[in-house]
């Protein structure tokens, strides 16, 4: 990702505005980014900690500049939603790589419905960044589904959802602790 010009800028209300800023829209407004903008956060978090600082950052823009482009929000945080990428991702039931991409969609439906967001309303965002990394959320999870062999023919919400708890107690943990230390 390249530093933009200024040409590269769109001057509004006396105010330069980044063409990153731009393509955010509303979410680049002043809010809490835990109460607000959770879901996306929760995504940029996970590809920076697959992804070294300025890898992630490309992808995460790349994401961002699509979905602008395509006017969609590509976050399962709406139960109907989910429901129809479940109902229509049986279709392909045989296929392992959608079985594969259910499963993590039911993951990441879940973990958005269960996380606490007044848990990390104090926090700075690179903090979470680092809990999330600390505790290897993404490969907690998916080691413990393998452990137990969950796959989307063969799981149970139950064993999800005690898995997801699991690991969101630890980032709780984590974020108290990094506000302690901040204090």
């Amino acid at each position: 990702m390249s530093k933009s010009k200024l040409s590269d800028h769109i001057f509004k209300k006396g105010k330069f505005i980044t063409p990153w800023n731009h393509a955010l829209g509303n979410l680049s407004k002043k809010q809490s980014w835990s109460l607000n903008r959770f879901p996306e956060y929760l995504w940029i978090a996970l590809i920076l900690n697959k992804y070294d600082r300025k890898k992630g950052l490309e992808k995460s823009h790349f994401i961002l500049l699509k979905c602008t482009q395509y006017n969609m929000i590509p976050y399962l945080r709406y139960d109907v939603v989910f429901r129809y990428l479940m109902s229509l991702g049986t279709n392909f039931i045989n296929n392992e790589k959608m079985q594969k991409v259910l499963l993590k969609s039911t993951c990441a439906h879940l973990l958005y419905k269960m996380f606490d967001k007044t848990m990390v309303e104090n926090i700075d965002f690179m903090k979470f960044v680092s809990c999330v990394k600390q505790v290897g959320l993404t490969e907690q999870i998916n080691s413990k589904i393998n452990q137990k062999v969950l796959d989307i023919k063969n799981y149970s919400v139950k064993e999800i959802i005690e898995i997801l708890k699991s690991e969101l107690n630890e980032i709780y943990k984590c974020v108290s602790e990094s506000n302690v230390i901040a204090k």
